[in-house]
């Protein structure tokens, strides 16, 4: 997987983490408590309704207020006075009543008796209402018994002409308590009038009305707001209004759109878009470090100290499948034939003595370790000035702002910009990133370099011996690989059985040497039996401390009892054809490494097992 990928998958999911995340929990949590919201603002709304009612009632008791300061102006302190003064308050009342904008004007004596009365019929003319007489009206009258309670009438009174908001005040005429009264007719005109004070539309109708019309045929209770679900878009609520005798007279019906949950997902949405930007530069910066920063400060560390210390034994070993792999693989390699190379190089300046050969070849090395080393550090330069800093102008911005993000995003002319500011931001990013890449290359051709330059020097070997520490795992498989066995046209089934992290110090050369002529004697004879019967077992083991041993067990054709005493000598063989070089070779290699080489087999057409003992700390041959 490219580094690109990588980014983009792992960007991609933290996001989709993020965004399921979000979206769940205020599914899941914030379900109901956006029911119980809408239910709150609806009542709150029938609330506010029912307040706008009691202004208009304390409208209406302010204009009957005016009515008796008229009359405080014309007689002073009130004191019982003639009829000529009481006819002169009656027309200071009546002036008063003239003069404010009232549907019904009554003044009430307190037996009972009409001492003034205007009504504004809804055609605009003077008339009178049957449920409120002009000349006199009885004790059972509503606005009697409110008045001789204590308390001056207000509220709703249905009359012929449709409901009246009442309000009322206790003044005096001629030194008696009068009662003023004054009403508003609630048609479309005194509709708009309360819709304004409340602040919302609504119906009004009375309780006959909304029994006959209402679609469930039920009414609230006194003093409780009921909130219906109309549709899945609205939501109904209802209250009682009172009459002027405080008995409910009317219901009052709103409608409010059932948009909280909208509303608070749209801010959720701005809410979530902030933390998307917030959240995506900081994981593009964790990711950078991770993937691309500290694996090629690694390498470029690795790459230093190799330049300064001309040590080419240490190795990376960086285990990733990008493109830093590669190049950290690339990387080891180069190492490894370098290393091969400086000790040909040594045996070759310790047999002729001339070491400047080994100093040469070190030097035009270093020198492309060294062109390693500055790509590598370019390209690590290259992603250390990635824009960061133009990131971290971006979620400091948006950390000022983090009171108010969703305005900010919205509204703020710099908000609105933050985000295409984000995509020059990342574009810029993915520009640097690709020209870390071609530094990558550029350290891989050089690497090629290196590699080509050591293969050519390695024909120019000597055969010095020279002890290695191998690992004979590694040696047993890449042996298999050098004489074919593992090749899938000859259908041989090989089973391994390779003590782990068996190791000994010993030439290596001479130990490939004798493990690919044991090998090739025995695919040799695989290959003269039928490829049902092919089997080959390899086994490596310690025997003790000091040695340790290599079996080759194979089902080929076998060795006859009497040429098992000199199988191993020069030019024996039993296949037929060859000059039987290959084990005698062999055996001679692994005498002079101070081990033995055996055959072994139960005769022919029985398959043969060779061994082979080796101490662990190998006499040095002379060749």
């Amino acid at each position: 997987m490219s580094i690109r990928t990588k980014l983009a998958l792992t960007l991609f999911l933290a996001v989709g983490l993020f965004l399921g995340l979000d979206m769940l929990l205020l599914r899941k949590m914030g379900a109901g408590s956006f029911e119980l919201l809408e239910r709150s603002r609806c009542e709150a709304q029938v609330a506010g309704i029912q307040r706008a009612f009691e202004s208009a009632y304390d409208e209406l008791a302010g204009l009957a207020r005016q009515a008796s300061l008229a009359v405080s102006d014309t007689t002073g302190l009130g004191a019982p006075m003639g009829e000529v003064e009481a006819e002169v308050e009656l027309r200071a009342i009546q002036r008063a009543e003239a003069m404010d904008d009232a549907d019904l004007a009554l003044t009430l004596v307190e037996d009972g008796v009409v001492a003034s009365y205007r009504y504004r019929t809804p055609k605009g003319g003077d008339g009178a209402l049957r449920e409120v007489p002009n000349q006199s009206v009885s004790e059972a009258h509503p606005f009697m018994k409110a008045w001789m309670s204590g308390t001056p009438p207000r509220g709703l009174l249905e009359t012929g002409d449709g409901l009246l908001l009442i309000g009322s005040a206790v003044g005096s005429l001629g030194g008696q308590p009068v009662l003023h009264v004054r009403g508003r007719r609630l048609d479309d005109s005194g509709m708009t009038r309360v819709q304004g004070l409340a602040g919302a539309t609504f119906t009004c109708r009375t309780l006959r009305e909304e029994l006959l019309t209402s679609a469930t045929g039920e009414i609230p209770l006194p003093g409780e707001v009921q909130v219906l679900e109309s549709s899945d878009e609205k939501l109904t609520g209802t209250a009682l209004l009172n009459d002027v005798r405080g008995i409910p007279a009317a219901t009052v019906t709103t409608e409010v759109l059932r948009n909280q949950l909208q509303t608070v997902l749209q801010r959720q949405e701005l809410l979530t878009a902030a933390g998307v930007a917030i959240l995506f530069p900081l994981v593009l910066l964790v990711l950078i470090q991770i993937v691309v920063t500290g694996p090629l400060g690694r390498l470029t560390a690795h790459a230093s100290q190799i330049g300064q210390s001309n040590d080419a034994s240490q190795r990376l070993n960086l285990r990733r499948k990008d493109e830093i792999g590669v190049l950290a693989a690339e990387f080891d390699r180069m190492l490894d034939e370098l290393d091969r190379s400086r000790r040909a190089q040594q045996k070759i300046a310790r047999m002729s003595g001339r070491s400047d050969v080994a100093t040469g070849v070190m030097h035009g090395v270093g020198n492309l370790v060294n062109s390693v080393n500055v790509s590598a550090q370019l390209a690590s330069d290259t992603i250390a000035g990635l824009g960061i800093e133009d990131l971290r102008a971006i979620l400091e911005a948006l950390s000022s702002h983090a009171g108010d993000l969703d305005r900010y995003l919205a509204e703020d002319p710099q908000g609105q910009h933050l985000l295409s500011f984000f995509g020059v931001a990342l574009a810029g990013i993915e520009a640097k990133v690709d020209g870390a890449k071609n530094e990558v290359s550029a350290v891989v051709r050089t690497v090629d370099e290196v590699t080509s330059l050591v293969q050519s020097l390695r024909s120019e070997e000597s055969h010095e011996v020279v002890v290695d520490r191998v690992q004979l795992e590694e040696e047993i498989e890449a042996a298999l690989v050098r004489t074919g066995i593992r090749e899938p046209g000859l259908n041989i089934r090989c089973r391994l059985a390779l003590q782990p992290d068996l190791g000994a110090f010993l030439d290596q050369q001479r130990l490939e040497e004798i493990l690919d002529a044991v090998l090739c004697n025995a695919r040799e004879s695989l290959q003269l039996v039928e490829a049902s019967s092919r089997e080959l077992n390899v086994r490596a083991t310690s025997v003790d401390e000091e040695t340790f041993r290599i079996s080759v067990e194979d089902s080929g054709v076998g060795i006859a009892q009497e040429y098992l005493e000199s199988i191993f000598a020069l030019n024996a063989t039993t296949k037929g054809e060859g000059r039987g070089r290959g084990l005698h070779m062999a055996s001679i290699g692994a005498k002079e490494l101070g081990g033995e080489l055996h055959a072994w087999s139960a005769g022919v057409g029985e398959g043969a097992i060779l061994t082979l003992d080796l101490p662990v700390h190998a006499a040095t041959p002379e060749r």
